[in-house]
């Protein structure tokens, strides 16, 4: 038995083709717009559009592929629409969610992009920088603190660095002063570094970039942390 290898060839089934998406879509707007804010009907509308273009070229092509002795071209059509109905709900939900999702993930997955490779003067942080950072209390977790930090080494997700302080620490045992002027305080107050211990920073938590230590002074500084006795991770 014949099959048409197209559809839609004569003038009435060809406005079927046309006109049906564009009155779903009317429909489903304005059923819509009762039920959700705007910016959610915008979006499914969109949705359903992309849908209802999928729904039409599947529809186009079951008409066509239906024997030509089953009913008139307009009437295979018309059964062709409704047979693929479904897809049009269907893919009208999955593609207004997949645009919601590139509309928030894209803008997140930035932001996180930015803040873990965060650079200063096209300059990643780097073995005897000054960094501003935000570091959590030792007693406290939840509470953190903008305060500069020297870093030794730098991982892919975070750096290990040395505790700085602006505060006196002339009999506190582990501190030594650093010779070098403290051009990231801006008082220019002298700094103590506390060699004898490290702490693990996430890149995201680097604020902002201080100085950079002359190389002699840092290779003091670590040659007194690898010569203090008890190091670990996070210093008291």
């Amino acid at each position: 038995m014949p099959t048409r290898s197209t559809s839609g060839t004569e003038s009435t089934t060809r406005v079927i083709h046309l006109v049906w998406p564009l009155a779903a879509l009317f429909v489903c707007f304005f059923v819509l717009s009762g039920t959700m804010d705007s910016a959610t009907r915008i979006l499914t509308t969109i949705g359903y559009a992309c849908a209802s273009f999928i729904w039409w070229r599947l529809s186009v092509v079951v008409s066509g592929k239906l024997p030509a002795a089953v009913a008139k071209p307009e009437v295979r059509d018309l059964l062709a629409i409704a047979v693929v109905a479904p897809v049009f709900w269907v893919a009208g939900q999955l593609i207004a969610m997949a645009i919601l999702l590139a509309v928030v993930a894209v803008p997140v997955y930035i932001w996180f992009k930015i803040r873990s490779a965060r650079k200063y003067r096209g300059t990643a942080p780097e073995p005897g920088d000054v960094w501003w950072a935000a570091v959590a209390f030792v007693e406290d977790a939840g509470t953190v603190k903008d305060r500069p930090v020297i870093i030794k080494s730098v991982r892919p997700d975070e750096v290990v660095a040395f505790y700085v302080t602006s505060q006196a620490k002339e009999s506190r045992h582990g501190f030594t002063p650093l010779a070098c002027a403290s051009t990231w305080d801006p008082a220019g107050r002298q700094s103590w570094a506390k060699y004898s211990e490290t702490r693990e920073i996430p890149l995201a938590n680097l604020r902002r970039f201080g100085a950079s230590l002359p190389s002699g002074e840092f290779q003091r500084l670590c040659d007194l942390h690898a010569g203090a006795v008890g190091t670990r991770p996070n210093w008291a």
